[in-house]
C-alpha cells in the first residue's frame, strides 16, 4: 500500500507540470487568436466601424467570464440585488468592459498588439501579457488573467499598470453603492457604458 501511494504521488507530481504547461500554451494560443481576430474583423472594409466593433465584441464576449467578473465586482452587494438588477448589472458591466478594454487587443488601423509572455500562476490560472503599440501614443501593456472553468479557459480579469481592473472597480462600485444604493450604481454604469461607446 505504501509503495502504491508513493507511486501515485510521483505520477501526480510529474503530471502537474505537464498539465500546467499545456494550460499555459493554450492560454497563449487563445489570446494570440483574439489578437488575430481583432485585426481581421476591425480591418474589414465592409460595414461601419461600430458594426465591426460589435462583431469583435461578440467574439470577445465568449472568451471572458462575465458572470464571474460581475460577482467579483459587485462583492457583498451581489446577493442584495434582485434578479433583474443582477442581469442588468452584468449586461452593463459587460458592455463597459468590452468597449473599455477590448481595444487593448488591437486590431484598429495603426495599432499593433504583440504577445509578450505567458506564465502559470498557482494551480489554475495563467497570466498572458500583451503590449499594444500605437502611433504617436505611449505603448499600453495589459496582463490577461485566464482560468480553466468547466473545462474551458476564460479571461477573468485584466491587470493594467499593476492593478486588477476587477478589484479596482469593486472598490469604486462598493463606495458608490454604499452612498447611492444599487440603483445609484446602475445609473452610473448606464452613463459609463454610453460614454465608452461614443468616445472616439
Amino acid at each position: 500500500m505504501r509503495i502504491f501511494i508513493v507511486i501515485l504521488l510521483m505520477v501526480s507530481l510529474q503530471s502537474f507540470p505537464a498539465r500546467a504547461n499545456d494550460r499555459t500554451t493554450e492560454a497563449e494560443r487563445m489570446v494570440s487568436n483574439l489578437i488575430k481576430t481583432a485585426t481581421k474583423i476591425l480591418n474589414d472594409p465592409n460595414g461601419t466601424l461600430t458594426e465591426r466593433e460589435k462583431s469583435f465584441h461578440a467574439v470577445l464576449r465568449d472568451n471572458i467570464d462575465f458572470p464571474f467578473i460581475s460577482v467579483l465586482v459587485a462583492g457583498k452587494f451581489w446577493e442584495k440585488m434582485a434578479r433583474e438588477q443582477q442581469l442588468e448589472f452584468q449586461e452593463l458591466l459587460t458592455s463597459f468592459y468590452l468597449w473599455s478594454y477590448g481595444p487593448l487587443l488591437g486590431g484598429y488601423p495603426g495599432d499593433n498588439t504583440v504577445l509578450v509572455a505567458a506564465k502559470q500562476i498557482g494551480s489554475s490560472d495563467v497570466i498572458v501579457t500583451t503590449r499594444l503599440k500605437r502611433k504617436q501614443r505611449k505603448d499600453a501593456n495589459a496582463k490577461w488573467r485566464l482560468r480553466e472553468i468547466a473545462g474551458d479557459l476564460k479571461i477573468i480579469d485584466v491587470v493594467i499598470s499593476g492593478s486588477s481592473v476587477g478589484f479596482s472597480h469593486r472598490f469604486g462600485f462598493t463606495q458608490r453603492m454604499e452612498k447611492k444604493g444599487i440603483e445609484g450604481l446602475l445609473t452610473l454604469l448606464r452613463v459609463k457604458a454610453e460614454q465608452v461607446r461614443t468616445t472616439p
